[in-house]
């Protein structure tokens, strides 16, 4: 199954009883019920979490740091960020009273995942209110921009479009490819299909749109003005005349204008 789960196929497990296999389930139950029982069969990983944590009693304190320390494991195992994303989620929830940001800190020091900030610049030193930091929470802005259009897509999506949010605007090509389909009206492919499904299944966003909606706009702000410094202090070293003071000119004249509409 992790063999199957490494070269991106969707893997589902049906649970049996311990008593059970799958043999003879097929061979002593009528044709109905073993619809039921492999349309009851949930993505590896949800079941690897589930067996885990059945095996403590998480009503205690002890059982419940004993369920998250073995489902740390799980999740520090998967490369795909967004999956990881999605699992501690659920994660959280199975545990309640331990949070997202515990379990994502423990698996960052698991991962060896350094959170520093960058070095600041005289481009870069500037008050701007809160606003996503790190690659993993920029992929959860990006996610949660797409749970509110999957879950109300008209004034979504016209907020979006009002913007000027484009479907580059996403870094992660998961969440680029789904805006894309949606903004142009097409009809969802396996692939956006599949992660449609998982972020249907998170539920209703924790936030309100307000907050998330300005989040991601100034995390686009954000983005513009670290590519024009980097253009910005490209530019400072080079001496090829006239050209290059002209685009340099342009260049802080547009970075100042962002600044002013993002005090």
């Amino acid at each position: 199954m992790e063999v199957l789960h490494r070269h991106e196929l969707q893997v589902l497990v049906a649970r049996l009883r311990d008593e059970e296999d799958p043999d003879t389930y097929v061979r002593t139950h009528s044709a109905e019920q073993v619809d039921h029982w492999l349309n009851s069969a949930v993505p590896l990983r949800e079941y690897q979490i589930d067996w885990a944590i059945s095996q403590h009693d998480i009503t205690t304190r002890e059982g419940k740091l004993d369920a998250s320390n073995e489902v740390i494991q799980i999740l520090a195992q998967l490369e795909n960020a967004i999956e990881r994303e999605e699992y501690l989620r659920y994660v959280s929830q199975r545990l309640g009273g331990i949070s997202e940001s515990s379990l994502a800190a423990e698996i960052n020091q698991k991962m060896g995942i350094d959170s520093s900030r960058p070095v600041q610049n005289r481009y870069n030193v500037r008050s701007v209110p809160a606003v996503p930091e790190t690659a993993r929470e920029e992929q959860l802005a990006e996610r949660e921009i797409i749970r509110y259009l999957l879950l109300r897509p008209p004034g979504v999506l016209r907020d979006l479009t009002e913007a000027a949010v484009t479907a580059e605007d996403f870094q992660h090509p998961d969440y680029r490819r789904l805006y894309a389909a949606i903004a142009q009206n097409q009809a969802a492919g396996e692939d956006e299909s599949a992660v449609i499904e998982r972020l249907c299944a998170l539920g209703e966003p924790e936030g309100s749109w307000a907050e998330y909606f300005n989040s991601f706009l100034l995390l686009l702000s954000r983005r513009r003005l670290e590519m024009m410094e980097e253009k910005l202090s490209s530019l400072e070293n080079d001496n090829k005349g006239f050209d290059v003071r002209l685009e340099l000119y342009y260049l802080i004249r547009e970075y100042y204008q962002i600044l002013s509409e993002n005090p």
